[in-house]
């Protein structure tokens, strides 16, 4: 695997196979779990790990023979399946999810579901101030 964002390790991998199904839950499907249907959003996140699996996400294995995943690793094999095998989870589960959970929180959404248009939401105003700040105590005068 080409990591993205993480550097994987294998003494990483200890996060139950139960836990991991629910972030993907989280992840995907938590607008479904608003309204009750998390069985349902269970067994889809599963059915997504288990492909994700066959598609190479390492995982170890427990003591007593379960499934054991690195939760970090699992989100970054999301994006590497979504741009290196067209894998949809990425844009049709994660994105849309993030998406609707972000402008429900901010009261955005539009009756339909839509994202409102730019020209339509209040303008804001803010500044940004960019400083350094670097400690040249203990270093010599002209060093790198």
């Amino acid at each position: 695997m080409i990591p993205i964002a993480i550097r994987a390790d294998a003494r990483y991998r200890i996060v139950e196979e139960s836990r991991i199904v629910d972030l993907l839950v989280l992840c995907g499907w938590a607008r479904e779990v608003q309204r009750g249907e998390r069985p349902s959003a269970a067994q889809a996140a599963a059915v997504v790990l288990d492909r994700w699996i066959g598609a190479g996400l390492p995982f170890a294995r427990s003591d007593d023979g379960g499934r054991r995943f690195d939760s970090a690793e699992v989100i970054n094999f999301m994006t590497y399946v979504a741009l290196r095998n067209g894998d949809r989870f990425w844009e049709d589960r994660f994105i849309a999810t993030a998406r609707a959970l972000t402008l429900e929180f901010h009261a955005l959404e539009s009756a339909s579901g839509a994202l409102p248009s730019p020209t339509t939401l209040p303008g804001e105003r803010f500044s940004v101030t960019l400083r350094r700040e670097f400690d040249l105590a203990n270093v010599e005068p002209g060093a790198r």
